[in-house]
């Protein structure tokens, strides 16, 4: 239906729409909207108004706070914080290159330049049209509008590409029809999170919106949006209740456990402290999906990189590891969290943390820290290679430990290792013992080069020098 005022003006709905357009533009913009109408000059101002008033109906009210217009005028000019002049008829000059630049609506001459054809795809613009055609006013929409874009920058209340965002979002709110966002999933569910990462204790039906879409879903069966659903409900799990987050994670986990994507989804939620933990504590305490955790654990442990090691001190708090009751659970994150501390706070103690672990978890720890000291670029901390080899007895298993030196590691490292632990030969029977062997009897033994001969008698503690020229007279009959 046509609005009578429109109709009195020769103005069709199609060319309100791309006036609608236009005045948007330029109160966001520098651009311009020259307009002239086909009416008396008598009553021109009159209809100038009445046209002002249904253009301001259906203009959102970031919009209507920002508006400037000017009734009348026969001065073709630009002015500040004027977005919108009217002309007498006849007096606007469309060979004016300055008045070229800008939205011009000439109805008097049936005139319109300045208005590009993406009009036709707005969404926005179409509920405007629609409105209007219908006689019905936009309010409700325009408190939608408000609320969602609260804590967002002008620019983006300035923007029609907000408000194209946020009719989908309105229409599905409203009217409970979910064919907007499943004919674009990616694109709906981006919007959403975006709002609700501003003032999102203001935006309960956001709140609302996004559980109806994850009660909707179940989980996260298409693999090509998998990663992406994970992150998005990862990054509001502070925003709504856990219970449906939880769940949605946990059916979409289980559906991928056999999929190398698994380790994916765990990695995206690790980026989230307060979800990570949430989600994790729960399934320790869960029987029946304890098994997510564990097959999880494995595959991180297994797969663990170097840079990986600094992010687990984020999310492995002391408090979080006293919360995971299950032994096997509890040896994982144990495990990652004594990594972290022997690689990056080398001087701080972890012996506490080790008299936590259960003997599998103790056998675990040293396999991966072997693996690791293989990647570790020097100098390494001595105490990562007693850790490594340390048994459940306290001991230290000198002879493997030595071997791997050996076979790893060059002559150089083999003797600032000895060097640094000069001292041990007097405290510690099993290493004198160990070292002495190696000495004599292993062919690699840089005990046998002058160069690393020498730079060992060179050791300024005496017990060592004792050790040393004890291992010197074996060393001359064992080649006597």
């Amino acid at each position: 239906m046509e609005h009578e005022i429109l109709k009195a003006l020769g103005i069709s709905n199609d060319h309100f729409q791309q006036l609608l357009f236009a005045v948007m533009t330029s109160i966001s913009g520098k651009k311009k909207v020259f307009i002239s109408l086909n009416v008396p000059l008598q009553e021109y101002t009159n209809y100038a108004l009445l046209l002002l008033e249904l253009l301001f109906l259906y203009l959102p009210y970031a919009y209507r706070r920002n508006l400037g217009a000017i009734t009348f005028t026969s001065e073709p000019e630009t002015r500040t914080y004027i977005h919108v002049t009217f002309f007498e008829p006849g007096t606007l000059n469309i060979r004016d290159r300055s008045i070229e630049k800008q939205f011009v609506f000439d109805f008097s001459r049936r005139f319109i330049s300045g208005v590009p054809a993406a009009v036709e795809q707005s969404e926005y613009l179409d509920i405007a049209l629609q409105h209007l055609s219908e006689m019905k006013r936009m309010d409700d929409f325009f408190k939608f509008a408000e609320m969602v874009l609260a804590g967002l920058a002008e620019e983006e209340k300035h923007s029609l590409t907000s408000y194209n965002q946020l009719t989908g979002l309105y229409l599905t709110w409203k009217n409970g029809d979910f064919d907007l966002y499943l004919n674009d999933k990616l694109r709906f569910l981006n919007n959403l999170v975006k709002y609700l990462q501003f003032k999102s204790e203001e935006k309960s039906e956001l709140v609302k919106l996004f559980l109806r879409i994850l009660d909707n879903e179940k989980m996260a069966d298409d693999w090509s949006m998998a990663r992406f659903y994970t992150e998005s409900v990862v990054s509001v799990n502070s925003l709504v209740r856990f219970d449906e987050v939880c769940l949605f994670l946990l059916e979409t986990l289980r559906f991928y456990q056999k999929d190398p994507l698994y380790l994916e989804l765990w990695k995206i939620i690790e980026c989230n402290r307060l979800a990570f933990e949430s989600l994790a504590c729960y399934i320790s305490n869960q029987p029946d999906y304890a098994y997510l955790l564990k097959d999880y654990l494995n595959l991180r442990i297994n797969n663990l990189k170097l840079e990986d090691i600094t992010f687990f001190k984020e999310i492995i708090t002391d408090d979080f590891v006293a919360e995971i009751k299950e032994d096997i659970l509890r040896d994982h994150f144990l495990i990652l969290k004594v990594i972290f501390k022997l690689i990056n706070l080398p001087t701080e103690s972890v012996s506490h943390m080790l008299k936590l672990l259960t003997r599998n978890g103790r056998e675990q720890l040293n396999r991966i820290l072997q693996r690791i000291l293989c990647e570790l670029s020097l100098p390494i901390p001595i105490q990562l290679f007693f850790v490594a080899f340390e048994t459940s007895g306290d001991g230290v298993d000198y002879p493997k430990l030595l071997d791997f030196l050996i076979d790893h590691y060059n002559e150089n490292t083999m003797c600032s290792f000895i060097k640094e632990n000069a001292h041990l030969v007097a405290t510690d029977l099993l290493y004198r013992k160990s070292l002495k062997i190696y000495f004599i009897t292993h062919p690699n033994s840089i005990w046998k080069d002058k160069k690393w001969r020498k730079e060992l008698q060179d050791v300024n503690d005496g017990k060592f020098k004792l050790f040393i020229k004890g291992s010197r007279e074996r060393h001359r009959q064992s080649t006597g």
